[in-house]
């Protein structure tokens, strides 16, 4: 195989990769799009490949969050001490308020 043949072959898989990815964040976030049109709640999907928690503090810095919501595991008296591998590092990260939900 020659290296633009390889190379071809490499962007195709990452567009694939891609493709997929966003196909799948299209059915995990598929119920809580339906619970922001119920009310009619004003609301914005995006998908991203990266680091979750550098992702998710570059994108509200993106789009000019003024606030970072997110969700934890929950694992009881031992999700006290740890936050989790990815709510950690958005507090840690983020120049703005985070507000963890269990």
């Amino acid at each position: 195989m020659r290296n633009g043949s390889a190379f071809c072959a490499a962007r195709m898989t990452v567009e694939v990769d891609r493709r997929l990815a966003a196909r799948q964040s299209r059915m995990a976030l598929r119920k809580a799009i339906a619970l922001c049109r119920k009310p009619q709640t004003p609301f914005v999907t995006r998908a991203e490949i990266g680091s979750p928690a550098e992702t998710i503090v570059r994108v509200a810095r993106e789009v000019g969050a003024d606030q970072i919501v997110m969700g934890t595991r929950g694992l009881g008296a031992l999700g006290n001490l740890f936050l989790g591998s990815v709510a950690t590092p958005v507090v840690r990260l983020a120049e703005i308020p985070v507000t963890l939900v269990k």
